[in-house]
């Protein structure tokens, strides 16, 4: 393996890698995680003897860093892993709050989410944590938590799910 990238492009992620010599390589598994750690298979592509080689990952996962290797298997069966790429999402796109400004409520919509619980916490601009939620439940791709407490200004919403990726989001509290 020369190189491995992967980039966001129109809510897809490419996946490029280039081999200097492909010579008794079958076939190259493209592997995907989200804690760098633990890898699954998300698609298998045949040699065809060239240098150059994509994957479009159409399946955008709600995480903050996703990690992509791949797995190039021999014709004898033997096995070689590329140097593993990350990707950092803006995945503040996968949280919408509304109405923004805020006034009683917060209102917090999420999309493409499989978590059902997060941890959230909301911090001044300045850092200064201000809410800490141990644990909120998600409703129908929504989570309302009261606002009354919160002085008028600019925020920082952090939700952080099960395998501790955030996802970040500021607001206006009027």
């Amino acid at each position: 393996f020369i190189t491995l990238t992967a980039k966001e492009e129109n809510n897809a992620v490419m996946i490029n890698w280039n081999v200097a010599n492909e010579q008794h390589i079958n076939c190259y598994s493209i592997e995907r995680s989200t804690d760098g750690n633990s890898f699954e298979s998300i698609a298998t592509i045949k040699s065809n003897i060239k240098t150059t080689y994509s994957f479009e990952d159409k399946k955008l996962l709600s995480a903050t860093i996703i990690y992509y290797r791949i797995k190039a298997i021999g014709e004898n069966g033997t096995i070689m892993y590329s140097n593993t790429t990350q990707l950092i999402t803006h995945n503040s796109s996968l949280i919408t709050i509304n109405p923004n400004p805020v006034q009683n409520s917060l209102n917090i919509y999420l999309a493409n989410s499989s978590f059902k619980a997060f941890q959230l916490r909301i911090l001044t601009i300045a850092g200064k944590e201000v809410v800490n939620r141990g644990e909120v439940l998600v409703n129908n791709s929504m989570i309302t938590i009261p606002a009354n407490n919160l002085s008028a200004g600019v925020y920082v919403l952090e939700l952080m799910d099960v395998k501790g990726n955030k996802c970040i989001k500021k607001f206006v509290k009027e």
